[in-house]
């Protein structure tokens, strides 16, 4: 098969190759040839204007717009090819295999072009997109640094002055998180000291009454058996008295048990004046002391309600320092939920949704920020 060229065209040797092996008859081969002679022409020529088409600034509307029209020139011709393809492969498999390779040089032709050109007509759409990935990427790097969750976040497209914002509230939510820890820590060190120093002052109160009650008990003994020394002492000298009168054992009871009111036991009596007025001494001595420790005994039942009143409002300050951490945590929770940035739809329904949500978010808030309140007073009662 000859071999056709002109200067307007490129070398078809790889279509005349494909047509020389395909076992077709010449004539077909020329025919076929002859399909796709006016699409090399037509390829040859809008290659050289693709390849002369290089955009490398957004600013280069034209040349992006020649970079379209070529493309499309382009696409439209490879439709034909394509058309041209199917109906000449309608006349045998045989035909249908060289018009497929034929089809397939000119495609592999094209392609490359249209995808150059398509690269050249969306430079700008391309580049915009990369940088605003870019952006997308380092916004959310420094987001990350104030442990922000930033994929419910448009990053790329977000207007400056609404991520600044965006940064300061994270920022602030972050410091809020840090001092709340910190202010928890300094009050549990806080609350620890304060409840070792009162275990200490009721360890060192106990104590000084545990002293004082030994000490009372040790005089009261003493001051008990002294008492009843003297008792037997004097008892002893009556005794011996009236035995000395002439009464048996016993005198005392002896005459008691007779009823004897005569002038000798009112002489006897008498006798025993001094002995008769200490022992109504030592009985005002016992009554002073018995008083005495009843009064003792009502002071440390006073000490003793003092010290249980102390620990019913020490746990209730306990229980009221062990609520203020989550008090501050709802706090903090109604703080955030306070800085979500609600978008502005375009479509109504859209935005019916949005200022719905946003409606509950609000309720909420008011929720977290009653109930830290509540429950904080609800402490202070208990």
């Amino acid at each position: 098969m000859k071999e056709t060229k002109t200067a307007e065209v490129v070398e078809t040797n790889e279509a005349i190759t494909i047509l020389d092996q395909s076992g077709l008859e010449q004539s077909k081969a020329q025919y076929i040839l002859n399909q796709f002679q006016d699409y090399f022409k037509s390829a040859a020529e809008l290659e050289l204007k693709a390849k002369s088409i290089v955009v490398t600034d957004a600013t280069q509307l034209t040349e992006m717009k020649q970079a379209r029209e070529y493309r499309i020139a382009l696409k439209n011709k490879r439709c034909e090819v394509e058309n041209t393809r199917v109906k000449l492969k309608e006349q045998s498999i045989r035909e249908g295999k060289a018009i497929d390779g034929v089809a397939n040089v000119l495609k592999a032709l094209i392609v490359p072009l249209e995808e150059h050109l398509e690269k050249q007509e969306r430079f700008a759409e391309i580049a915009e997109a990369k940088r605003k990935s870019e952006l997308a990427q380092t916004r959310k790097e420094q987001l990350a640094q104030f442990e922000c969750d930033s994929s419910f976040y448009d990053l790329g497209n977000m207007p400056n002055e609404q991520y600044v914002d965006l940064v300061a509230g994270a920022e602030l939510t972050y410091n809020q998180k840090i001092e709340a820890k910190k202010r928890e820590e300094k009050e549990r060190i806080d609350r620890e000291a304060a409840d070792a120093k009162r275990r200490q002052d009721i360890e060192d109160e106990n104590k000084r009454l545990r002293k004082e009650a030994d000490d009372r008990s040790k005089k009261e003994a003493a001051e008990k058996a002294e008492k009843e020394a003297k008792d037997a002492e004097i008892m002893k000298i009556r005794k011996q008295y009236l035995l000395n009168l002439g009464f048996k054992d016993d005198p005392q009871a002896q005459l008691l048990d007779n009823g004897i009111a005569s002038i000798s036991y009112a002489i006897i009596v008498r006798l025993f004046d001094n002995e008769f007025n200490q022992y109504l001494a030592d009985m005002k001595k016992r009554i002073q002391d018995h008083n005495e420790k009843i009064e003792a005994d009502r002071k440390l039942k006073d000490i003793e309600d003092k010290a249980a009143e102390q620990k019913k409002e020490k746990d209730k300050a306990d229980r009221k320092a062990k609520r203020a951490p989550d008090k501050s945590k709802l706090e903090v929770l109604a703080a955030e939920l306070n800085l979500i940035n609600w978008p502005e739809c375009n479509e109504d329904d859209y935005q019916e949704v949005v200022d719905y949500a946003k409606t509950g978010i609000s309720e909420i808030v008011d929720y977290l920020k009653t109930s830290a309140k509540a429950l904080d007073q609800t402490t202070d009662k208990i």
